[in-house]
């Protein structure tokens, strides 16, 4: 999996594609959210066909500890019927992406 970070004006965007696994947690964690002071995030699925119990969880840690705000923008309708079944909707923007 290949994970890029940019933030702009107070919004971090992340960039994930490829296959989502447990050891990208910490990868994540610790290189693209800690002191990035931002107070929105938004989360770019590309190519992701998959995610488990672990990701779910992670977007969760990420609403607690770093940015209040989240979206999660995806381009598989599998991930994004899977967290709206989730009802993760409720507590983030989760959005089908062309």
């Amino acid at each position: 999996m290949e994970i890029r970070s940019s933030n702009v004006g107070g919004v971090l965007r992340i960039e994930m594609n490829g296959v989502y696994d447990v050891s990208q947690v910490l990868k994540l964690e610790e290189k693209h959210l800690k002191n990035s002071g931002a107070k929105q995030c938004e989360i770019h699925l590309r190519g992701v066909n998959f995610v488990d119990s672990t990701f779910i969880g992670t977007l969760l840690m990420v609403m607690d500890r770093y940015c209040p705000k989240l979206a999660i923008f995806s381009d598989s309708d599998i991930i994004v019927k899977s967290l709206k079944m989730a009802q993760l909707d409720r507590i983030m923007q989760v959005t089908h992406t062309a």
